[in-house]
């Protein structure tokens, strides 16, 4: 879709202007008319690149968080393993000691065995004995 465009140029230096009471004749020979038309009208096309993508900005921040907080991908992978897993394990372990000392404080009954079991496993020989609750 191509617009055209009129442009008049009127060379007009002044006389008509200022002797209005000049006669057609002599306004119409002074001035020259100039009609110009185009076929389409004068563009300028802007073609956009793209300059940094996701991950150059990721790699942005996470350099300006290196040298000024001193954090790297690393640090943040660490806190992640801190505050999740390790604190999970850590609450395993807790909770299988809890029921060690639980099992433990209940004080069972030894019966003092008539003949022990004794296994021998290397420096030390183990004796079993049996309980009741």
């Amino acid at each position: 879709y191509y617009r055209m465009l009129n442009t008049v140029y009127h060379n007009t230096q002044n006389k008509l202007v200022l002797n209005l009471t000049e006669n057609i004749s002599s306004v119409l020979t002074d001035n020259g008319i100039l009609e110009i038309a185009l076929d389409r009208l004068p563009t300028e096309r802007y073609k956009r690149n793209v300059v940094r993508g996701r991950m150059d900005i990721v790699v942005s921040m996470g350099g300006a968080t290196g040298l000024f907080v001193g954090a790297s991908f690393l640090s943040f992978v660490e806190l992640f393993y801190y505050f999740t897993l390790r604190l999970y394990n850590n609450v395993a372990v807790i909770k299988e000691n809890k029921e060690e000392i639980d099992n433990s404080t209940r004080a069972p009954f030894l019966v003092a065995p008539l003949d022990p079991i004794v296994k021998p496993t290397g420096k030390h020989s183990v004796a079993t004995f049996q309980y009741f609750n």
